[in-house]
């Protein structure tokens, strides 16, 4: 299967890829960092720098990879900071639902 995992070098990806890679999927990996690139190749990856901000860059290597599956790691905790406690101390709303219904949204453009 092919499979383009976004984060690949974070938390969770650096241990999700070489265990694509090792169930026989192939994976296309990305990192915002070149220097990245040699890790994701030594994992049997086939990387793409990617800023996951730039919404055409991203689509462009989705079509280019062509992924039976998109596994996006996102992470709503990070040091002190969380939805939650944004909703509590800023009085913020999410505008969507959830971060696949934003992603869905923003590639829809």
């Amino acid at each position: 299967m092919r499979v383009f995992v976004t984060g690949a070098t974070g938390a969770l990806g650096r241990y999700l890829v070489p265990g694509l890679v090792a169930a026989a999927h192939e994976v296309t990996a990305t990192t915002r960092a070149p220097g990245k690139v040699a890790q994701l190749r030594e994992a049997g990856a086939a990387p793409v720098i990617l800023d996951g901000l730039d919404r055409e860059a991203v689509i462009a290597a989705v079509e280019a990879a062509a992924p039976e599956v998109i596994v996006v790691a996102q992470m709503t905790t990070s040091r002190g900071s969380s939805n939650e406690k944004a909703r509590k101390e800023l009085g913020w709303e999410p505008r969507y639902a959830s971060w696949r219904e934003g992603f869905r949204a923003w590639v829809r453009g």
